[in-house]
């Protein structure tokens, strides 16, 4: 048992179920035996404090893969961003989510689901952590891809570490799409009705 989080977690009592055969005989027995309850408590490392989240391991690493190297993209052009966790001593599940969004004038982000991937070697958990995000140009503009941070306690060297991608500028050459103003339907249809009154009273008029 290896507690993911800090505080107590407790383990209610359980009933195992048995089934055993007797030398001789052809039926089967089984036996019931209780499980008594028990308690961990999970306890954040002295100077960890600060950590939210809290994650402690072995080891962790960062890595970042880009589908393409150009950094000018022209209309309809996709470049996929997908960031690698590497972890050991933890559960992968326990990690947050790691690509913030991408706010990029005149391109559009469409995040995929993570990808988690979790071994178990003797008594060590390890896996894989893996977010992508594919970035398609729709119009001119240009921003710039957050960067990726992430804070954790080493189990080794008892002490914070973090791990960082740094982000890139981006840009679409092109031209900048005009943004429509919002108008409300309940707004043109009253001037609509105002204009059509005003029609029949100048025609009534003349």
């Amino acid at each position: 048992l290896s507690p993911m989080v800090p505080g107590a977690i407790t383990i209610p009592e359980q009933e195992l179920t048995i089934f055993w055969a007797d030398p001789g005989k052809t039926e089967p027995l089984v036996t019931q035996a209780s499980i008594a309850s028990m308690s961990i408590t999970g306890v954040v490392p002295e100077g960890a404090e600060s950590l939210d989240p809290f994650i402690a391991a072995t080891d962790l690493e960062l890595t970042e893969e880009l589908s393409t190297e150009t950094r000018t993209l022209n209309h309809g052009d996709s470049l996929t961003r997908e960031i690698i966790l590497g972890v050991k001593g933890t559960s992968p599940p326990f990690v947050p989510k790691l690509l913030p969004p991408h706010d990029i004038p005149g391109v559009a982000s469409y995040p995929a689901e993570p990808e988690v991937i979790e071994t178990m070697q003797k008594s060590w958990i390890s896996g894989t952590r893996t977010e992508s995000t594919t970035l398609v140009a729709e119009s001119g503009g240009s921003g710039s891809a957050p960067a990726v941070e992430l804070k954790w306690y080493n189990l080794e060297t008892n002490s914070i570490e973090t791990v960082r991608i740094d982000g890139f500028d981006l840009s679409v050459d092109g031209p900048v799409a005009r943004s429509r103003p919002d108008i409300d339907l309940r707004v043109l249809a009253a001037l609509a009705v105002i204009g059509g009154l005003f029609l029949y009273l100048t025609i009534r008029v003349l």
